[in-house]
């Protein structure tokens, strides 16, 4: 919420002084921000330096550091910078830290910032298999982006990216899981911003908590859209990828990863899950013949070649050998760094973690070992074995832990009393302010301690970070000048726009009835490949959808919702395809 609640806020009012502590350099800046609806927006996050704030907005200064003390009676903030900071009205954003398993072993890397996804793209650089735990948004959005690379994804419930759609849904998503990735364009990255005196270290998964090497807070909803996840499969696969030696000196203050389910195995890999690996043999088996062919010409060239030709004949023949067996090779490599290998293992939560000296002096372990995967593999040295639940115990070469989050409150419980929702973040009321006066709080860190409304809840997502930070920063203006200001209108209803397996998502209120104790009734229409529409019903109201695909319904259901208009009888003709729902209620 770095920029979100300080740009907001120097717009209300542009006289008074705003001050921004980040504890780096770079601060978050959304951009192409895209009006789907009233309350539905599609934009951007990128890393951007201070001054580009500074110049936006005149009234705010950006002090790199980090709070190492807050005096709420008083009204200080103590820097690490060793600077005092006084305030009339102060807003924490200080975001939530990953819940990791296993904080700081060697090979368990976790994914929230800037740093920890750089650490990221080089360890996957050289991996032959990788283990994803957690059944979330960047869970999700990896196991679709990674290519080149055998994926283990372990989720815990039932279905995968249960955080966010139905099992209906995953059905949709199932022949995401083993087709390959359509060839990219080259790599652009967006526009990166040269920071002055700021020497980025090898970077570390666990960060140390000072600012040199910090490069900013939690990823934007793009943050994969500039980096390349494919293995480098030019260099020696059995080379082991190795764990920086700032793991050895990773703090243990992220929260672990707990076991709670029962043993259960299931078989869950969908029955098409070899189709493109059987396609990609074809063609393998087409470029050999090509090459023998070619074999064949070179060894056994025409008699008018073996009498007639001169000597440079045929080294030209030679050379255009080679250079067609270079372009077979690179196009080989390529259709490999397309290939999508995903393992699914559901209702199954990580148990133990074994070191391969450890698994050497186990036989009991060794017999548990999977070793027939994507149908190779068996015999590489891994780095680290993963025991899970159901008993089966996975080789890679490192392990993702993408389990959630929790709010960043040490700071908060170190400086005066506040209170704490259930969930672990800091209350605030109607008007983002603490219980403490005068601190307001915004995005993961904080919790709504007010009775919410019927069609919105939390899910600590970027839009909803923007749009508190947004809300918050009027509401200090509103107290320091005596105005009156109503709650913000994106607490009326739930709204998420993302994108899943290369399909736009849209999320709309109770889209899986949350909040409606199963007493709910679901209109379904889906067409494979193209789109998945579900709307939630309650009495006759529509109480939430979930959109994939180019619907256009968005804003349509949008109003139904907040409307809370009767469609009884329209029943299942809502979802009537040859029915212009749009124009039926404009």
């Amino acid at each position: 919420s770095r920029l979100m609640q300080s740009s907001p806020l120097e717009i209300v009012d542009g006289e008074r002084s705003v001050v921004l502590i980040s504890g780096s350099d770079l601060i978050k800046a959304v951009t192409n921000v895209l009006h789907l609806s009233r309350s539905i927006d599609i934009f951007h996050v990128e890393d951007r330096h201070h001054a580009y704030l500074s110049q936006l907005c005149p009234t705010v200064t950006v002090k790199p550091a980090t709070v190492t003390k807050m005096d709420p009676v008083n009204k200080l903030l103590h820097l690490s910078s060793g600077a005092v900071v006084e305030y009339e009205k102060l807003c924490v954003c200080c975001g939530a830290s990953p819940k990791v398993l296993y904080a700081g072993h060697p090979h368990v890397l976790y994914i929230r910032d800037t740093e920890s996804v750089l650490h990221f793209q080089s360890r996957i650089a050289n991996a032959s298999r990788i283990i994803i735990v957690g059944n979330g948004g960047i869970a999700t959005e990896m196991v679709y982006e990674i290519t080149g690379v055998e994926v283990v994804w372990a989720v815990k419930d039932s279905w995968f990216t249960a955080a966010f759609i139905d099992p209906g849904a995953a059905e949709f998503f199932r022949p995401e899981l083993s087709k390959s990735k359509a060839a990219k364009p080259a790599v652009t990255k967006r526009k990166k911003y040269t920071v002055d005196n700021l020497q980025i270290s090898e970077v570390s998964a666990v960060g140390s908590g000072s600012s040199k090497g910090l490069m900013g807070g939690a990823l934007g909803p793009d943050w994969l859209d500039c980096l390349d996840l494919r293995p480098n499969l030019s260099k020696e696969k059995q080379q082991k990828s190795q764990p920086q030696e700032d793991w050895k000196q990773a703090p243990q203050q992220q929260q672990t990863y707990h076991q709670n389910y029962k043993q259960q195995n299931e078989d869950t890999q969908p029955e098409q899950k070899d189709n493109n690996q059987k396609d990609h043999q074809e063609q393998s088996q087409k470029r050999q013949q090509q090459n023998d062919d070619s074999q064949e010409i070179l060894q056994n060239p025409p008699q008018h070649q073996k009498h007639g030709d001169s000597k440079e004949q045929q080294q030209q023949l030679v050379h255009e050998h080679e250079q067609r067996l270079e372009q077979q090779q690179n196009e080989e490599q390529q259709e490999q760094q397309q290939l999508r290998r995903v393992h699914l293992e559901t209702k199954v939560e990580v148990v133990a973690l074994h070191s391969p000296e450890q698994m050497k002096t186990a036989p009991d372990l060794q017999q548990r070992v999977e070793t027939q995967l994507f149908g190779g593999n068996g015999e590489k040295e891994w780095s680290v074995f993963v025991e899970l639940s159901n008993g089966k115990i996975f080789g890679c070469d490192f392990v993702v832990s993408a389990t959630g989050v929790t709010p960043n409150t040490t700071l908060l419980r170190e400086s005066a009393e506040f209170e704490y929702h259930r969930d672990g973040g800091v209350s605030v009321g109607e008007d983002m302010q603490t219980t403490v006066p005068g601190v307001y709080a915004a995005g993961d860190v904080c919790s709504p301690s007010w009775p919410c409304p019927p069609h919105w809840q939390q899910m600590r997502l970027w839009t909803q970070a923007r749009q508190m930070g947004s809300y918050a920063a009027k509401c200090m203006w509103a107290s320091v000048t005596q105005q009156e200001i109503y709650q913000d209108f994106c607490f009326e209803l739930f709204t998420h726009a993302t994108r899943f397996f290369g399909h736009k998502v849209v999320m709309l209120g109770l889209y899986n009835g949350q909040k409606l104790d199963g007493k709910y009734d679901i209109l379904l229409r889906m067409t494979r490949g193209v789109e998945y529409i579900k709307v939630v019903m309650k009495e006759g109201k529509m109480q939430g959808a979930l959109l994939i695909g180019e619907t256009d319904l968005e804003e349509t259901f949008e109003n139904l919702i907040l409307n809370q208009m009767d469609l009884s009888s329209y029943g299942e003709d809502l979802l009537d395809p040859d029915v212009d729902i749009e124009d039926y209620f404009d």
